[in-house]
């Protein structure tokens, strides 16, 4: 079955958000962005941006971040990633053990009390 050709947004923010949709959410983007124009007798591009925000209220950001809680030299450290595989053949050639993945929401609230800050790992 051919995909669908969708228009590209108008604003270039909501460009770069949504090519990184799934087919699904890309549909869901279209029907919210036609509702807000036709119906809500928006502009095309104030249609697209109320829709943006939409998905990303519902659905949440649109990139595959995974956050892996690993032990490495007797202690644990978590390991934010965008491909999970790799991340897991990495952490485990530098002697990573337990390597799991783990809620960031959860992770963030309950490990580092709402506030995170990324470093570089010394391996």
């Amino acid at each position: 079955m051919a995909q669908p050709h969708n228009p590209e947004p108008l604003d270039g923010h909501v460009r770069r958000i949504v090519a990184w949709l799934d087919t699904n959410r890309r549909e869901a983007f279209e029907e919210r962005a036609a509702i807000a124009q036709y119906d809500g007798n928006l502009d095309q591009e104030q249609a697209e941006r109320l829709a943006c925000l939409d998905i990303l209220a519902t659905y949440g950001l649109p990139y595959p971040v995974q956050l892996l809680q690993v032990e490495m030299a007797g202690s644990t450290d978590w390991v934010l990633t965008t491909d999970v595989e790799s991340a897991r053949s990495r952490l485990s050639e530098l002697g990573g053990r337990h390597i799991v993945e783990v809620s960031v929401d959860d992770t963030v609230q309950c490990q580092f009390g709402d506030l995170a800050v990324l470093g570089t790992a010394p391996w």
